[in-house]
């Protein structure tokens, strides 16, 4: 099967920024409004129109994630091993009168942001909600439609748009999330007491380091080390100190305190 690049990286970031543009215009108190992502590559493209907003507006507003597996339409209807991932959703303010924008990465039938407008009614009653995605591939079921849109994407019912090959700030390789982080064992011990299974080892020559392998989902994330001091992640780390995910793991009292859909965004942001 041939695939075609949707956006590239650069392409990304500019429709990001025009879309964290035209949420600031259409929202001018951002005292009013939060930005809610739909877990899980929706939650990741929350944190970033989260921040391009703030670097806009210079406002903190309100950011969560939402998880919708069990007001899904057709959860009932999957056989056990085919029924997604549940992750933790993280409403932690008051949704009365506010705009909620919520994000998700690709809008096709429609049903997935139906499921997530009925998990976020049960968090509270928003003023209004509106919807970002980056890309529309049309195909709709339901009478929804987005408020801002990265890209419209003509595509047949059967085609699939697979998942983002670069995150944050350009991690490259196919479907990988490269973390940078200072105690590769703290990590494994604590992913393989959640994921049941201790990661597999992985050598990564194009950065000169070392460290575990774990894929969750459609995604595959190497927790690496500095295997040397030529290392170029040495300077990396030596120049920014640990990342928050780092500082997370490091502080965590228990595994509540370490959430992976809390501390998602920043696995990313600062990979």
């Amino acid at each position: 099967m041939s695939e075609k690049v949707v956006l590239e990286r650069d392409d990304l970031a500019r429709t990001l920024r025009r879309i964290a543009h035209e949420i600031a215009e259409k929202n001018p108190d951002p005292a009013g409004m939060a930005v809610v992502g739909i877990h899980t590559r929706g939650a990741v493209l929350a944190r970033r129109l989260h921040r391009l907003h703030g670097e806009l507006t210079e406002a903190d507003v309100p950011i969560g994630d939402l998880d919708i597996s069990f007001y899904r339409d057709d959860v009932g209807a999957k056989s056990p091993a085919a029924q997604p991932v549940v992750h933790a959703s993280h409403i932690d303010f008051d949704l009365a009168d506010r705009t909620v924008v919520l994000v998700d990465d690709v809008l096709f039938t429609g049903r997935t942001v139906r499921a997530a407008i009925g998990a976020l009614f049960d968090y509270g009653r928003p003023q209004r909600v509106q919807l970002a995605v980056l890309c529309d591939r049309g195909h709709r079921e339901l009478p929804i439609r987005p408020d801002y849109v990265g890209k419209n994407l003509p595509t047949g019912r059967d085609e699939r748009i697979p998942p983002q090959r670069t995150h944050a700030n350009g991690v490259t390789g196919i479907g990988t999330v490269t973390v940078a982080v200072a105690d590769v064992g703290r990590v494994r011990g604590w992913y393989a007491q959640v994921l049941r299974q201790p990661g597999a080892d992985v050598t990564r020559e194009d950065v000169g380091s070392a460290g575990a392998r774990f894929v969750i989902g459609p995604h595959t994330f190497d927790f690496v080390a500095p295997a040397t001091p030529a290392s170029p992640l040495t300077a990396w780390l030596a120049a920014r100190g640990p990342s928050p995910y780092a500082a997370t793991l490091t502080g965590a009292a228990d595994r509540g305190a370490l959430d992976p859909a809390r501390t998602h965004g920043a696995r990313l942001a600062y990979a």
